[in-house]
């Protein structure tokens, strides 16, 4: 893709050339996005979203790379990539409790992705309390790794909060109650 090829060498150059790189990475994003809309019908690629916030907030405008971030978040709520790159618009915009959720849903991917449980469910107990919860993937995170510690009420209704929050976007948090049914009737206590 052009617009990553721009990107890149505009990273990898920070001179005079780098602003047109950027803005050329910028337009050629954009493009994509309205290609992937009208082929997609809204049901658009995440990291297209991802790479226009990246480029938004490389060129200096974090304002405009804060609604593509959110974009590919909603696209992708289990991309660690884009948590850190919500993390970083918000550290450049001053909000640092928004970055700090952000932070936290990153090490909580990584976390999942290693099978750090009890870490995963350290990390998203804060998120799922707040109102609004501010990532609803929170609740699946917390809901897997509760699962995981053989906590099955919680993990139920971590997932059944997920489900409700998050709907037919999270079908994993449904395939975490299908678990916990299941081990409830084999008097199992871990996934």
């Amino acid at each position: 893709m052009a617009a990553y090829y721009d990107l890149v060498k505009s990273r990898e150059s920070r001179g005079p050339a780098a602003a047109k790189l950027d803005q050329d990475a910028i337009q050629a994003l954009r493009r994509a996005i309205s290609i992937e809309q009208a082929h997609r019908a809204g049901d658009s690629d995440p990291q297209v979203y991802f790479l226009l916030s990246v480029a938004y907030l490389e060129s200096g405008d974090a304002d405009r790379a804060l609604a593509p971030a959110r974009q590919a978040c909603r696209l992708d709520p289990l991309n660690l990539q884009i948590y850190r790159q919500l993390s970083d618009v918000f550290i450049t915009q001053d909000r640092r409790t928004e970055a700090e959720a952000a932070r936290r849903m990153e090490d909580a991917t990584a976390a999942i992705d290693q099978g750090k449980w009890q870490q995963a469910a350290d990390l998203t107990e804060p998120l799922v309390n707040l109102q609004p919860i501010p990532y609803p993937a929170a609740l699946y995170f917390n809901a897997i790794a509760n699962l995981q510690l053989g906590n099955v009420d919680l993990a139920e209704d971590r997932a059944r909060q997920a489900v409700r929050s998050e709907g037919a976007r999270n079908p994993r948090a449904e395939y975490v109650l299908a678990s916990n049914s299941a081990n409830r009737r084999n008097g199992s206590r871990r996934f």
